[in-house]
């Protein structure tokens, strides 16, 4: 099991090796897992921590995009990775599973495909809709940061 220390980051209040960004803390995980196991590891945080859940990353701003992209490219060899996003009705309209709404995507040429459930970054191509177990993937966890302690 994965476990944080209760140490800060030097910016924030983000639990190590948590990494501080807008407000944000998140998490690289360098295990692949499944969609369901990494989201379950996510919240599986929220029992050592607080205040709020980690669940696995929404994406709300280019910014942010790119941020987790070049993150991730720093932490892993592989290039995909699972975002916390579905699609349970299969027609294209992903929501976010922290309940934010989907105001940015960065949907590869000719995705969603309509017929895959889950989100990933698919390499350099941008997002794609792939089977929650089609393979395992890296998969990066976000949380609000505790902002009161950063002051």
């Amino acid at each position: 099991m994965i476990t944080p220390s209760k140490h800060t980051d030097g910016q924030c209040k983000c639990l190590r090796p948590f990494v501080y960004f807008e407000s944000n803390c998140y998490y690289f995980a360098n295990v692949p897992r499944y969609f369901d196991e990494a989201e379950e590891i996510c919240k599986e945080f929220s029992y050592h921590t607080t205040p709020g859940p980690y669940l696995l990353a929404s994406v709300q701003t280019a910014e942010e995009n790119t941020f987790i992209y070049e993150r991730a490219r720093q932490h892993w060899s592989t290039k995909d990775y699972w975002f916390g996003a579905k699609d349970d009705n299969l027609d294209g309209n992903f929501h976010w599973l922290d309940g934010s709404a989907m105001n940015f995507t960065s949907f590869a040429l000719g995705e969603p495909t309509f017929n895959r459930h889950c989100l990933q970054q698919w390499a350099t191509k941008g997002w794609d809709d792939v089977s929650c177990s089609e393979r395992e993937k890296h998969f990066v966890c976000k949380k609000s940061a505790m902002i009161s302690s950063c002051m």
